[in-house]
């Protein structure tokens, strides 16, 4: 480390034994390597202030609490499609519109067990039942709508670089439904249509010009969700991206049998579903951001690339060739504005 750092009389030790502890603990531990400024609004953050503003009437936090109900729905939907894609075979590609989807688990040569059977029927039930009371509840807020008002499924083809990818051993995985938020399923009848192919009447959905134009409150209430939606996803992803590279230069390289290999690649495993997870799910707020959003939100939240799911080399591969000229995907260096680039939260030290 350079003279400098202990010139400027910079804790250095006691940052050495943070990162030290971090690395050992992972999780949230990781956030000590997060630049020093205000985070992000989160979508629970959000909620709140739009909720408990002195300004809104009951009415105005039963319209955030819709929007932020069919928000959580369409994430239920994502996990329900993703149990459809892990566990079943071609039997039931009927049930699920995604042409991508269907192409893929055509591919699955296994056929579903009894208790996947039984999990996704649940998963379908209750996600069911959420989106009859989601719907219910829009004839309050919305006109009447018609088929062709409505925006169609769109296919989320974000993945893993190919490069970076750790295939599972085996397509079955019940993960996911742990993600899935399930509600009470008694005296239910399950639609005709499956609840993963309905498009929710959110203002994002909707395609009408006339019809978008008088529900600019509604509009105003979601765009603000969204923003907390991306910033929530964004923070999902940089965590799990930096987890998954302190898994493969600590578990993984310092494993000395099989037994610890084995749950090593497990753990990167893991940490990349998670990663996954989060990327569809600011994919989802992007998309909703281009109908809903303004041109100064599309600047600040860029579309997520395959490519930016790339591991943080600098913990990896840290003494690689060509370092210097490496840069990191464009949601790392969000935050503070260019104007409090001075303060504080810059003290760094150079590496020898």
């Amino acid at each position: 480390m350079t003279k400098s750092c202990l010139e400027r009389k910079l804790p250095v030790e006691s940052w050495a034994s943070d990162e030290s502890f971090a690395m050992e603990e992972r999780g949230e531990h990781l956030r000590i390597f997060d630049v020093n400024h205000e985070n992000a609004p989160t979508l629970a953050q959000i909620t709140l202030k739009l909720t408990d503003s002195k300004d809104n009437s009951i009415d105005s936090a039963n319209v955030v609490h819709w929007i932020s109900d069919g928000i959580k729905a369409q994430n239920d939907q994502w996990v329900l499609l993703m149990n459809l894609y892990l566990n079943i075979s071609y039997l039931w590609l009927t049930r699920t519109p995604r042409s991508r989807l269907r192409s893929e688990i055509s591919k699955l040569p296994q056929k579903p067990t009894d208790k996947q059977q039984l999990m996704i029927a649940r998963m379908r039930t209750s996600l069911g039942k959420k989106l009859k009371d989601f719907l219910e509840a829009a004839n309050s807020y919305l006109p009447t709508l018609e088929e062709a008002d409505l925006k169609e499924f769109e296919d989320e083809t974000i993945d893993t670089p190919v490069e970076e990818s750790v295939e599972p051993e085996e397509f079955v995985h019940d993960s996911l439904d742990e993600d899935f938020d399930y509600e009470d399923e008694d005296e239910f009848e399950a639609p005709s249509v499956p609840p993963e192919a309905i498009v929710l009447p959110l203002p994002s959905n909707i395609k009408s010009i006339k019809v978008k134009s008088s529900l600019e409150s509604l509009i105003s209430v979601e765009r603000e969700l969204r923003k907390g939606q991306a910033n929530d996803a964004l923070e999902g992803v940089r965590i799990g991206l930096a987890n998954k590279s302190l898994l493969l230069v600590t578990d993984v390289n310092r494993s000395t049998s099989t037994k610890q290999s084995t749950r090593a690649w497990a753990s990167v495993r893991n940490a990349q579903s998670q990663i996954l997870s989060h990327a569809h799910a600011y994919q989802r707020a992007w998309k909703a951001l281009q109908s809903i959003g303004t041109p100064e939100d599309l600047v600040f939240y860029q579309q997520l690339n395959q490519n930016d799911l790339v591991v943080v080399k600098d913990i990896s591969n840290a003494k690689r060739f060509g370092q210097g000229s490496d840069s990191l995907a464009w949601f790392w260096r969000i935050g503070p504005s260019k104007d409090s680039l001075t303060g504080e939260w810059m003290e760094e030290c150079e590496w020898n």
